[in-house]
């Protein structure tokens, strides 16, 4: 993912980096109780 997104993110990524239940196992890749809960990637029309 592209530094410039993960900036635009940055608030929203905090916000979920804040709850411990959540563990991030990539930049933007985010589980719950060791399953995929949310994630980001770049697209060529957007976020």
């Amino acid at each position: 993912m592209r530094q410039e997104t993960i900036e635009n993110l940055a608030i929203l990524l905090n916000f979920l980096r804040s709850y411990e239940i959540l563990s991030e196992v990539k930049p933007t890749n985010f589980h719950l109780n060791g399953k995929g809960f949310i994630h980001f990637h770049d697209e060529a029309d957007g976020l």
